[in-house]
């Protein structure tokens, strides 16, 4: 089967999506696909696979190529934001297949656009195999980790309403994210902090390969995530596989990631209440709770792109 993956920007760029993207591409090309990476339509393949970046691209939509197009959705898009939402009806919706990250999406498709049951299939991200974890938690928590791209929405405009909490609690923090997705906002953010941060206890750092990412969990004592609006949580379910403590707001796959002990939630969007429970973490003065994944049980990218693969199969070979 020969395959066109459609979207925009460079697939090695270290953002969530992308990460998804690329090793949904690499599995399936060791599997035997044909599969090309390209940010505009090109006649003369099998299937095409559209990430949801793309979805203002009418000719991407068109009659002729629904019966045999996949939308990979990783974020729903606002009300009147996509071709899909504007211009096709709900039966045209309907000759589209989906594939959603996470179950926000999902909900948001059933009832945002009427798409049939049948026509989407949720693949959640994965963990690659070689993922380490913490064998001890200190008892007194002081470093914060935060990992989203410097992008509206990702929890940043939060975050200046905790930095007073961090230096109640003496706190450091270090952020990881991509610096270049939106440079006005990664500026405007850094004068923030300054006026609110005179002793630099928060630390903007670009992105980092895996594997040194995968040392700040371990060494860190607490994830923070702040976004109110995670069609997953990547970050979070990494921190999950490192043994890492996390505190977020009920977003993103927070039902899945509120069965074990290692996460403590707040409602969405309360930073009052987020700052209440951090304070109440700190005076613990135990060691944080370990997450109940094992070694050996983690949903590795294997996982999660076999099923990927054996839904296409399912849709349009058997």
């Amino acid at each position: 089967m020969r395959i066109l993956f459609i979207n925009r920007g460079n697939i090695n760029l270290i953002s969530g999506g992308y990460i998804y993207n690329s090793k949904i591409i690499s599995y399936g090309t060791e599997l035997g696909y044909e599969i090309t990476y390209s940010d505009r339509l090109i006649e003369g393949f099998d299937l095409h696979v559209v990430d949801s970046l793309m979805l203002n691209e009418s000719n991407l939509f068109r009659q002729e190529y629904l019966n045999k197009t996949v939308v990979l959705v990783h974020q729903f898009p606002a009300k009147n934001q996509s071709v899909i939402d504007r211009q096709l009806s709900i039966d045209d919706r309907n000759k589209l297949k989906y594939i959603v990250t996470g179950e926000l999406v999902e909900n948001a498709l059933l009832e945002e656009w009427k798409i049939n049951p049948e026509s989407i299939r949720q693949v959640t991200p994965g963990i690659e195999d070689t993922w380490r974890s913490k064998q001890t938690s200190r008892s007194n928590v002081s470093s914060l980790i935060m990992v989203a791209n410097y992008l509206p929405n990702k929890g940043y405009e939060n975050l200046l309403d905790l930095i007073p909490m961090l230096y109640e609690l003496d706190l450091t923090l270090d952020c990881y994210g991509s610096k270049s997705l939106d440079i006005d906002f990664h500026k405007e953010l850094i004068d923030n902090i300054k006026l609110l941060d005179p002793d630099e206890r928060v630390q903007l750092h670009g992105t980092i390969s895996r594997s040194e990412l995968n040392d700040k969990y371990i060494s860190a004592d607490l994830l923070i995530s702040l976004s109110e609006s995670e069609s997953y949580g990547m970050a979070i379910y990494e921190a999950i596989c490192s043994n890492l403590h996390v505190l977020m707001f009920k977003t993103g796959q927070w039902q899945e990631f509120s069965n074990s002990e290692f996460t403590s939630i707040v409602e969405n969007g309360d930073i009052n209440a987020f700052a209440e429970k951090l304070k109440s973490i700190k005076k613990e003065e135990r060691p944080l709770s370990f997450s109940t994944i094992k070694k050996g049980e983690e949903r590795t990218w294997d996982i999660a792109c076999n099923e990927f693969y054996n839904h296409l199969q399912n849709w349009f070979v058997s």
